[in-house]
């Protein structure tokens, strides 16, 4: 809540390795060790564990400032996949957007080039995404919509989307691809 990134080791001591500034939500270990973070009010973030220096990767799209990044991932290709929640209420306000209940969410992806492309707009409160094991398509969650849905990222359904698993027993969060290639979904 206060913006800080923490580290746990195994013993159980914690260690401040940055601090946001922000609120800070989904995060995932990339290539070459970096932490992508996704932070309510300052966007997608990049954090060397080293020098724990932070950096912004994207705090608006179009103009319009990112309100809610909520998850992020990273192919084996560099190439970064994030959501934005909503894009009209910031995470203290998340019930704002649930009582709401309009598709104000939507998937991007962030390229090696630094190009941001909108890939999935309209979405009922994005949330978790991870790619397939073999990456061919990305899982991403929809927390209010009780779903989870794949965007394919090539073969010849390139650039849709198809539903997995629709009417879930509770509002999916975020999610992992494990090493053999289950997808875990933490339902709220």
């Amino acid at each position: 809540v206060d913006g800080r990134i923490v580290r746990v080791t195994p013993d159980g001591v914690a260690t401040v390795v940055a601090d946001t500034g922000g609120r800070p939500l989904g995060m995932h270990v990339a290539r070459h060790g970096r932490v992508l973070i996704c932070d309510s009010h300052q966007g997608l973030l990049a954090l060397d564990p080293t020098t724990r220096k932070l950096s912004t990767l994207v705090d608006s799209i179009g103009g319009r400032p990112l309100t809610f990044c909520s998850n992020v991932t990273e192919t084996s290709d560099g190439t970064i996949y994030f959501t934005e929640s909503t894009s009209r209420f910031h995470v203290e306000y998340y019930t704002r957007a649930i009582l709401e209940a309009r598709g104000a969410g939507s998937l991007f992806r962030l390229a090696p080039d630094g190009t941001v492309t909108t890939l999935v707009e309209g979405l009922y409160f994005a949330n978790g995404v991870t790619p397939t094991a073999d990456e061919s398509a990305l899982v991403f969650a929809e927390t209010q919509g009780r779903r989870l849905s794949k965007y394919w990222l090539n073969g010849p359904t390139a650039g849709t989307v198809t539903p997995l698993a629709e009417h879930l027993p509770g509002m999916p969060d975020n999610i992992s691809t494990a090493p053999d290639g289950r997808i875990w979904v933490a339902l709220v």
